[in-house]
């Protein structure tokens, strides 16, 4: 089972080019799980603009509370997953704002996998609360015994014991670190995953877990975003993800097309006469049938069912 956490610094900024990157990223690394942080959703947020291929048709969402239509849109957290995953919601464990936990049964196995976001603006107090209920997500989960705890997200904290290169040690640091020794958590990431300039590298994106050895890889993937400061991180774990139940699909054999034909019957189509007065929905569902239409009439196809069990069509 693999998980991927990226800060986004807003997923839909930049007519959405950022979900454009992450399709990118699950084709190349098929995560089970993508998280994001600073995602700047809000309920005015359409679902219908937060699909992304290769994973469920909705994520998980918890959005800032703090944001308000007077204000700009600020935080939040998103976890989208494969369908395949047997993953489940534990809204009980979610004691913090801006939190998503999740529970995932693997071969009898149990994985509690907590994404949160902390935001470097909390004032001392906020701080202690957030800490004080982390500490109490942490205790709940582990007294359910599970095969191991996954604590990761943009905790915005400073401290060489989370992160060897680190040269400044902040008071969310220190009491980051306390709460990783009090709990047994290792930190595995070991790459900065925060460059806002050329001269400040930081690891405040963090992997914390209890079953450190439970881990087959982990580490930094370079952003492929150029205006992002934040890294994505990753960890692989020793657990099998059973394959999605067979599916069915088109096959196009492109290399036997009749292209003069496809040319010519495109050409002869009264567009206009098909098209007028028919609102916009219809007209791209009338010129999405006929050009399918006319495809399947003249490029050779077939229905096959695929097994990703063994990787092969079942014919």
């Amino acid at each position: 089972m693999s998980f991927g956490v990226w800060n986004v610094d807003s997923l839909l900024t930049r007519d959405g080019v950022k979900k454009s990157y992450i399709e990118s990223l699950q084709s190349l690394h098929n995560f089970d799980i993508f998280s994001l942080c600073e995602t700047y959703l809000t309920d005015k947020t359409h679902d219908g603009d937060l699909e992304m291929e290769g994973f469920a048709k909705m994520p998980m969402r918890a959005d800032c509370k703090l944001a308000t239509p007077q204000s700009r849109p600020r935080g939040g957290v998103c976890l989208y997953f494969k369908d395949s995953l047997p993953v489940k919601r534990r809204s009980d464990l979610e004691l913090l704002d801006e939190t998503i936990c999740v529970e995932i049964s693997l071969n009898r196995k149990k994985i509690i996998y907590i994404l949160s976001y902390r935001s470097p603006s909390q004032t001392p107090a906020e701080f202690k609360t957030y800490m004080h209920k982390l500490q109490s997500i942490f205790l709940k989960a582990n007294s359910e015994k599970p095969s191991i705890i996954i604590l990761t997200g943009d905790f915005n904290a400073r401290s060489p014991l989370l992160w060897a290169d680190e040269s400044t040690t902040t008071p969310e640091g220190k009491d980051l670190a306390d709460f990783c020794t009090l709990n047994c958590l290792e930190q595995l990431v070991k790459d900065p995953t925060h460059i806002p300039n050329d001269r400040t590298q930081t690891c405040i994106d963090l992997i914390l877990t209890n079953q450190p050895f439970l881990f087959v890889d982990s580490g930094v993937i370079h952003s492929p975003d150029p205006l992002l400061k934040h890294q994505i991180i990753f960890g692989k774990l020793n657990f099998n993800v059973p394959s999605p139940p067979p599916y069915r699909r088109k096959i196009w054999d492109f290399t036997l097309a009749h292209s003069l034909a496809i040319k010519s019957q495109i050409a002869n189509v009264p567009w206009e006469q098909l098209f007028a007065n028919k609102p916009l929905d219809e007209i791209v569902k009338i010129f999405t049938d006929t050009f399918l239409n006319i495809m399947s009439l003249n490029i050779p196809n077939k229905i096959i069912t695929f097994n990703d069990r063994d990787g092969t069509p079942l014919g």
